[in-house]
């Protein structure tokens, strides 16, 4: 069962196959460390694959398949998350 997955940011990478999302803040490029595990699901077609990190879903791979969502050019950076603390 899955429950409580947030949208927190859309991959930032330029590829036009990824349209990857991440569930949780982490700098980009950085390993998830201790605790991960990735789980790659059966899809009909391209790859999908959820990276979990002490059980929980970390971020969600999506490649090679249909667009989702029409997707502007160049890289999207993260959306902001309101409920921050670092942000005054």
């Amino acid at each position: 069962m899955v429950r409580d997955v947030r949208l927190y940011g859309r991959c930032g990478c330029s590829d036009d196959f990824c349209q990857s999302i991440s569930t949780q803040d982490r700098r980009p490029g950085t390993p998830f460390g201790e605790g991960h595990r990735c789980l790659p699901l059966l899809a009909d077609e391209g790859m999908l694959v959820l990276d979990v990190v002490h059980g929980r879903i970390a971020y969600i791979e999506i490649l090679d398949r249909p667009p989702m969502i029409p997707r502007a050019p160049g890289p999207v950076p993260p959306r902001a998350r309101s409920d921050r603390q670092d942000t005054p």
